[in-house]
């Protein structure tokens, strides 16, 4: 496939397409784009932010999933599936420490839970999972059967995502 490099360096004439004049890489002050059909899909800035148009009509920028994991609590605590974790440490019934591969910008992520469903004979199936002690290196959760009580136990499935 030619490459061709175009002087013009607009989204409708990338600097740097193949054999599509409207598909390739833009560059401008600072920052490079990855342009289809003639629309900016792809921009990475000098600061590293990533942004792109995920099929919403616009190029915004990006937050991704720093950690998750996927991890058993029962018997001997493991994990199930992870990735941006570096171990756990089980605290306890229904409690578990997430150990993160690399620290936090800072304490200010989100944490989304979810976990299969109790076994208890309750007919209880409302859950509770509750962060506590967020750090840059590590967080600490609970897992509760019922949405309404303190008693922790533990749970066959707990997962969790870091967003930052």
């Amino acid at each position: 496939m030619p490459i061709r490099i175009d002087g013009t360096n607009t989204a409708a004439n990338p600097g740097i397409t193949g054999t599509d004049a409207d598909t390739g890489l833009q560059f401008g002050t600072d920052e490079v784009k990855i342009v289809t059909g003639g629309t900016e899909k792809v921009k990475v800035d000098s600061a590293g932010v990533l942004s792109f148009d995920s099929g919403f009509g616009s190029v915004r920028e990006a937050y991704g999933c720093r950690a998750w994991v996927q991890l058993d609590q029962t018997s001997t605590q493991a994990i199930l599936g992870s990735a941006g974790v570096s171990s756990i440490t089980d605290n306890g019934l229904g409690a578990t420490l997430v150990n993160f591969s690399s620290d936090m910008p800072d304490t200010n992520y989100v944490v989304t839970t979810g976990a299969n469903q109790s076994n208890n004979s309750s007919g209880n199936y409302l859950f509770s999972v509750c962060v506590q002690g967020t750090a840059v290196d590590k967080i600490n959760v609970l897992y509760r059967p019922a949405a309404t009580s303190d008693t922790k136990q533990d749970v066959g499935k707990l997962q969790l995502a870091i967003f930052r």
